[in-house]
């Protein structure tokens, strides 16, 4: 351990310091005063990452900006994409994407397997999900041909579900 690691441990640790137990800033701030040591605010950053009371106590940052969706209930809302997994397609006897549907209200999952995206492919899909005795009123997906494609609006038309895309 190094004179400034030392250095950092006696003001951190000591309750009665007033840059104990503090975020990278204040314990910055309180090493310039002092002057003591000169050591960069990346590395105080870097040493506190090293120190559990530090990382358990630290505060949990959040995304803010989040698109809140509003549902009724179960089944009233789905979301649906493609989960692309050409490259482990030799492994998964030529199955190179995954049909991701969620249930909005509940997260209820559905995946299907499928060789192509194309539209007869993801459309046949969407029915094996609905033989299940579960269809949605509004499905969302992404503007991706896949979910363009006729067939596949020939089958929401059918079940009578509100596409939108995003």
């Amino acid at each position: 351990m190094s004179a400034w690691e030392k250095y950092l441990k006696e003001i951190y640790f000591i309750p009665s310091n007033p840059a104990s137990f503090s975020g990278p800033d204040k314990l910055y701030n309180y090493v310039q005063k002092e002057g003591k040591y000169k050591i960069s605010k990346y590395k105080i950053r870097k040493w506190l990452q090293s120190q559990e009371p530090y990382s358990l106590q630290r505060p949990l940052r959040r995304p803010q900006n989040r698109t809140e969706i509003v549902v009724a209930g179960i089944d009233d809302q789905w979301s649906a994409d493609l989960m692309d997994m050409v490259k482990f397609s030799k492994h998964n006897k030529e199955y190179k994407y995954v049909l991701v549907v969620i249930d909005v209200f509940s997260k209820y999952l559905w995946l299907r397997k499928l060789k192509d995206k194309k539209g007869e492919s993801v459309a046949t899909a969407f029915q094996d999900i609905f033989k299940t005795g579960r269809v949605p009123n509004r499905i969302r997906t992404d503007m991706g041909q896949e979910f363009k494609a006729k067939r596949v609006q020939t089958v929401f038309k059918k079940e009578e579900i509100n596409h939108f895309m995003r």
